[in-house]
């Protein structure tokens, strides 16, 4: 039997099953280096944690972000006037929910590293209406408002007439 086509790279691939090698569990000696390099990254990951957990609590306490800094040997950077779909995205979101003058780490890069950060000054942009991102929120809004007004006359008619499904035919 030919098997179907797969869609590659803009193109189509034909292949023919030669084999089937059926699963199994690999032996310790083929995955030594794997495990390993998890465990190593996930110790690190759990110290640096215990690191930023560390310096969040001193902050909280009253401790200045760049003394601690210093402390650890990392570098302060500021970062201004950012939203919410800014990058990393990880570190804005954590940043988002923390309050203004508040403290708060989050992981990054798949937790090899640790962000402290302080949220200082918390900003509403202006509103501008005519911009083309508020016009797409609108449309948006509108399409979607729509369809669930269509949605629930659909399931009112539904109710009130009643209506079966032929899973026979369907």
């Amino acid at each position: 039997v030919d098997n179907d086509p797969i869609q590659f790279n803009n193109g189509y691939v034909w292949y023919d099953v030669l084999g089937i090698t059926p699963s199994r569990e690999r032996t310790l000696d083929e995955v030594r280096d794997q495990v390993e390099a998890k465990w190593r990254d996930d110790q690190i990951s759990a110290k640096l944690r215990a690191k930023a957990t560390e310096i969040v609590q001193k902050l909280d306490s009253g401790a200045k972000l760049a003394d601690e800094a210093a402390a650890a040997g990392v570098k302060v950077e500021t970062s201004a006037n950012f939203n919410r779909e800014a990058s990393p995205a990880g570190v804005i979101a954590a940043a988002f929910r923390t309050a203004k003058d508040g403290d708060g780490q989050t992981s990054t890069a798949g937790g090899s590293q640790w962000v402290v950060f302080r949220v200082t000054n918390v900003t509403v942009p202006p509103v501008d209406f005519a911009s083309d991102a508020a016009k797409q929120l609108t449309e948006a809004l509108r399409r979607s408002l729509s369809d669930e007004q269509v949605a629930q006359y659909v399931s009112k008619i539904e109710s009130d007439i009643g209506v079966t499904v032929n899973q026979a035919a369907f």
